[in-house]
């Protein structure tokens, strides 16, 4: 929810490179049919919800928080600046490494510099949320 919320106030994509969406590129990639990753439901009036491409985010975005936690068990230490530099990680190794390695994304100097600002941002929040989460979590469990 961190991402989606935070996509809403800055767009993480150009107009131009709005479709398809990199998780929906990269199913297709992989060899997922494009009436899948493309496939909506209607959540009003007028508003298209591409429901794969949204499932597969948050799947990407929670195995990756709970990936950050189980390895922080194993940490003194469980802060906000290690889940920052989390977030900032993940966003380098996908959005710098792996999706331009595999054409899913163009190379990061081809992309906008509000792209890359936008991620960078969301990935920070999203990696400082991680650790804050569970901390509430595992407290009132206590």
């Amino acid at each position: 929810m961190v991402k989606i919320g935070w996509e809403a106030l800055l767009p993480q994509r150009t107009k131009a490179r709005k479709e398809p969406s990199p998780p929906q590129k990269m199913m297709e990639q992989i060899g997922v049919p494009a009436s899948t990753t493309h496939s909506t439901f209607r959540y009003s009036e007028d508003q298209e919800v591409f429901w794969f491409s949204l499932l597969l985010h948050f799947t990407f975005s929670n195995f990756f928080a709970i990936l950050f936690i189980f390895v922080s068990q194993y940490s003194e230490k469980n802060s906000i600046g290690q889940g920052t530099a989390y977030g900032l990680a993940i966003w380098a190794i996908w959005h710098l490494g792996l999706m331009p390695a595999t054409k899913t994304v163009p190379s990061p100097i081809k992309q906008a510099f509000d792209e890359h600002f936008s991620e960078i941002l969301g990935h920070i929040v999203w990696g400082a949320i991680s650790p804050s989460a569970y901390y509430l979590i595992t407290k009132s469990k206590k």
